[in-house]
């Protein structure tokens, strides 16, 4: 037991090095996503409320076609939501441009992407190089 709790407690001090303990790691007022399929409107999400705290483990499960993955592009700033706001460590994401969301999703964010097609060690060492691939290549930039 004592060792869990060293082990939670070096989490959260790491955790607290990279983001604002005091604030949820990402919160959502009333999120809904639209898409228009010809004369038809399908509501993928309709007021989705959700606070998720620092060091809080969370699990979206649900049926095929519940929106699961609709939020998660939302959440990661992949799509923009047709009403409703997504705060990242308390950054308003709702006027963000493009360039701005980007630097949010580096800075906060990451993600895995899955394809059953390809094998989870290559695609898991892809994506973690990619992204210090990136910060390397920024610091060179911001460098010069």
């Amino acid at each position: 037991s004592s060792a869990c709790t060293r082990r939670s407690e070096r989490a959260a001090y790491s955790l607290s090095r990279h983001c604002d303990m005091s604030k949820p790691v990402i919160e959502v007022h009333g999120l809904s996503k639209d898409y228009t399929m010809g004369d038809m409107v399908v509501h993928a999400l309709r007021s989705v409320d959700i606070v998720i705290e620092p060091g809080e483990f969370v699990a979206i499960t649900g049926p095929s076609g519940s929106g699961k993955s609709s939020l998660l592009y939302l959440l990661g700033l992949l799509d923009l939501p047709t009403s409703g706001d997504v705060y990242i460590n308390g950054v308003a994401t709702s006027r963000l441009n493009e360039d701005k969301r980007a630097d949010l999703r580096l800075a906060h964010l990451g993600f895995v992407f899955q394809f059953h097609f390809i094998n989870i060690f290559i695609m898991c060492f892809l994506n973690f190089f990619f992204v210090i691939f990136i910060i390397f290549f920024m610091s060179i930039c911001i460098r010069i």
